[in-house]
């Protein structure tokens, strides 16, 4: 089963070579390791497609200025049976990818995941109290 992972990226330059290697690592503990990586590039001005293509990501450019569109075009240029969309700013472990795992091999058709803030975030961010 191949799993196509989907990174729409805006001026990420700070974050995707983090969220990428931190993936990787996870992939590997979680013995999913028939993936594609792509990250969609929403015309970054600072050096974020770059950088992800030193990492061996594939690069769809978008230039749509969507978050949806941009995931779209990613999406689009996906091979896997499953689409896995990661923000670039965001890291996973290998438990997350485990239930991701077992629950491709269910057959479930989407899902989602909790979230640990790893700085303050405010209300914009999903933090209400």
């Amino acid at each position: 089963m191949l799993l196509s992972i989907v990174i729409p990226a805006y001026n990420e330059s700070q974050n995707i070579k983090q969220t990428i290697l931190v993936l990787r690592e996870a992939l590997q503990q979680a013995e999913l390791e028939s993936y594609e990586l792509i990250v969609a590039d929403d015309a970054s001005t600072d050096g974020t497609a770059e950088i992800a293509g030193t990492l061996s990501a594939k690069i769809v450019p978008s230039g749509k200025r969507n978050i949806g569109a941009t995931r779209n075009a990613g999406a689009a240029a996906a091979q896997g049976e499953y689409i896995l969309f990661l923000d670039a700013d965001t890291l996973v472990n290998r438990l997350l990818l485990e239930g991701l795992k077992r629950a491709m091999e269910k057959g479930v058709a989407g899902g989602g995941s909790r979230l640990i803030w790893s700085e303050p975030t405010t209300i914009f961010g999903g933090i209400w109290a």
